[in-house]
């Protein structure tokens, strides 16, 4: 396997500075303080942020387009991610159990992009093949274990989870396109 069955490095077009302006008032909490599985890391870590976002603005919407026709998909949910400096998220995958999904009424993500926003971005991991590195905008096989290591700076990105598509049709779509 390599990078590219994990991460695929992607070039959109949008207006960061509008961008910063539509989320930057979106609240963030601890991610997933109702996690039914008391003992995860990820029930309510603090240095782990999320939000909702619940309005699709004006900038937000023309991405989620450019993203459905890049990958010919319909279904992208963006999400806001805070991981404080000095702090590390551990293994995982975005797998959600069907138990889980049915109580919240909630679909599947296949892969995600990843937008940072911020000046500096660290890397990731993948289980299988290690350090992939930083990337500004990329696509992710979020059904692949992978991790954050800690990194010197706050790490705030959106992630436009992609419900119905897979990572690798979705990457090939990409590369017909774009080469």
């Amino acid at each position: 396997m390599t990078r590219e069955d994990y991460i695929y490095d992607i070039a959109i077009s949008y207006n960061e500075t509008k961008l910063l302006n539509e989320v930057k008032d979106i609240p963030l909490n601890p991610y997933w303080p109702d996690n039914p599985n008391k003992d995860s890391w990820f029930k309510g870590p603090e240095t782990w942020l999320y939000g909702d976002i619940d309005v699709i603005t004006p900038e937000l919407s023309n991405i989620i387009s450019s993203l459905c026709k890049l990958f010919d998909c319909k279904d992208i949910r963006p999400h806001l991610h805070k991981q404080l400096k000095n702090s590390f998220v551990p293994f995982h995958t975005d797998k959600i159990s069907k138990k889980l999904r049915d109580q919240f009424n909630d679909n599947q993500p296949q892969c995600a992009v990843n937008l940072q926003l911020g000046e500096q971005v660290g890397p990731v991991e993948f289980e299988d093949i290690g350090d992939v590195g930083s990337y500004r905008c990329a696509l992710l096989n979020i059904m692949e274990k992978h991790s954050v290591p800690t990194f010197h700076e706050d790490r705030f990105f959106i992630k436009f989870k992609i419900i119905d598509c897979s990572y690798k049709d979705a990457r090939d779509r990409y590369k017909e396109k774009h080469g």
